[in-house]
């Protein structure tokens, strides 16, 4: 839905908030998630770039505790990550 041309940018500081909330309540869940999309895409050139994508959104450095600064670093990722990964998995 975030990837989207309909959806209502002025959600997206909510959407990432919340989304940030599930991926610290399970992350195994997320894993999980983020693993299954790499293993859907064929193409190595995206699964690399999904990949970096997502080791972007929550790397290490962030912890997965729900706080004012993690919510404002997971934001930045967020953003970063939808203008990078928006492109081609529209395309699929």
């Amino acid at each position: 839905m975030l990837l989207l041309d309909d959806f209502n940018l002025d959600l997206l500081d909510t959407a990432s908030s919340a989304l940030f909330c599930l991926i610290c309540c399970h992350t195994d869940q997320y894993q999980h998630l983020v693993h299954e999309i790499l293993e859907s895409h064929i193409n190595q050139a995206y699964k690399s770039r999904l990949l970096e994508a997502f080791n972007n959104l929550t790397p290490p450095t962030l912890a997965l505790t729900v706080n004012r600064h993690n919510k404002l670093i997971f934001m930045e990722n967020f953003n970063s990550f939808l203008i990078n990964v928006r492109g081609f998995l529209c395309v699929r």
